[in-house]
């Protein structure tokens, strides 16, 4: 079948093959380039990037590889088959990939090692079991579908996939801090707008005011102005929070070094334990003892939707035949 990346490769393989200060130029590439500007960024950044990196190994680690999807055994097809509809569909898929052509057209490799990623999603099915000598049918049971595939970092090889993958990990928890940026960025210019809204209809509320002074009706309609005095204050309260997070280097450097000393809160990664049913479907798996269960590794990143993962590895001929 196939097992673990930390399995295939060893625990002793080179955790990066980047030194720290090329990690750490990366790391503000993928983030904001303003940190530069910060006297001493790149001791700031050493000990977060060295933790992150380490993560990101460990994460990789544990992803479930290859999956060849030229083998004949009937269990790594049934495999396929639960992922994809089979080997000839998931050849075409990884045939349509932009990344996988551009790959194929630069490099001239007989075999691709490459990370697919899908959305999971989980349907009720029924099926029949035994327990004991009898037999029951219409249970209820959780089925996992995998759908929206993705192939991304095309290798040569299984280390250099597995040296993607840990680059691609790192990537994205340096994107993090760029993401809570442009939150803060969306948050000033959406504060700003009510800011601007609050003080027309502060000032229509203060000039009725006054025309009903001079009418003699002076308490009505105070409720409401001072309500949307208080809002406009705190508006203009958050306002300058979000000012002075947003608008300094040193704030941009802090932000991307609390993400790298605590990466899980930011980058995550879960096996899910699954088998074949008799259907052919995957099939939530909690039994430790079962022969044919294998586990998935499945990412989640902020708040962006988690998405399964696994490596595969196919030929260029088999690609160019189905393609």
């Amino acid at each position: 079948m196939f097992s673990s990346l930390k399995k295939i490769l060893g625990t002793e393989t080179d955790p990066f093959s980047l030194t720290i200060k090329e990690a750490i130029e990366l790391v503000v590439d993928e983030s904001i380039h303003n940190i530069r500007f910060v006297h001493g960024y790149r001791k700031k950044l050493r000990e977060p990037v060295e933790t992150a990196v380490n993560y990101c190994t460990d994460l990789a680690r544990n992803i479930p590889g290859a999956l060849d999807l030229d083998d004949e055994d009937p269990a790594v097809s049934a495999i396929i088959g639960g992922f994809f509809t089979d080997s000839v569909q998931a050849r075409k898929v990884v045939s349509e990939s932009p990344e996988v052509k551009r790959f194929l057209k630069e490099k001239s490799v007989n075999e691709i090692y490459a990370l697919v990623t899908m959305k999971r999603r989980i349907k009720t099915v029924y099926d029949s079991g035994i327990q004991g000598q009898i037999v029951i049918r219409d249970i209820a049971t959780k089925a996992y579908l995998f759908e929206d595939h993705k192939f991304i970092l095309p290798s040569e090889t299984i280390e250099e996939a597995f040296h993607a993958i840990r680059l691609g990990l790192l990537k994205i928890l340096s994107h993090q801090a760029l993401e809570l940026s442009l939150d803060l960025q969306r948050r000033e210019l959406e504060l700003e707008h009510l800011r601007e809204e609050l003080g027309v209809k502060v000032k229509l509320m203060r000039d009725e005011r006054q025309q009903m002074a001079l009418e003699g009706n002076g308490k009505e309609g105070d409720t409401g102005y001072i309500e949307s005095q208080h809002l406009l204050h705190e508006v203009e309260q958050e306002l300058a929070k979000v000012h002075s997070q947003s608008d300094h280097p040193e704030d941009y450097l802090n932000r991307l070094i609390d993400i790298l000393s605590h990466p899980s809160r930011y980058l995550s990664l879960n096996l899910i334990p699954m088998r074949i049913n008799r259907l052919g479907l995957f099939v939530k798996d909690d039994a430790d003892s079962a022969t044919d269960r294998f586990r998935i590794a499945e990412f989640t990143s902020g708040d962006a939707e988690s998405r399964s993962a696994v490596l595969i590895k196919c030929r260029r001929d088999q690609l160019a035949t189905d393609g």
